[in-house]
């Protein structure tokens, strides 16, 4: 058995988070998840909810805030009275 060429790790490194990120987002429609939550996991990484919203730093907080707010400004839709302005 030969062992595994850099390219091959490098290769892998890169298929794997990708195939995580399409497995959740199949996961995150099927559900029902808002389009505005997906697209802030997009751009972020990361799932916000009130469980994990007070382990984040304000700066990781503000960027999911702006990302949810992004979308909604692109498809015109406002924020909800449920999420605080947010």
């Amino acid at each position: 058995m030969t062992a595994p060429r850099q390219d091959d790790d490098d290769e892998l490194q890169r298929w794997v988070p990708e195939a995580l990120e399409q497995k959740m987002m199949e996961m995150l429609h099927k559900a029902g998840v808002r389009p505005e939550i997906i697209y802030a996991f997009q751009k972020t990484g990361r799932l916000v909810t009130e469980d994990n919203r007070k382990k984040l730093s304000r700066a990781e907080l503000k960027e999911w805030e702006d990302a949810v707010d992004d979308w909604r400004r692109q498809h015109h839709r406002p924020r909800g009275p449920k999420e605080g302005g947010r």
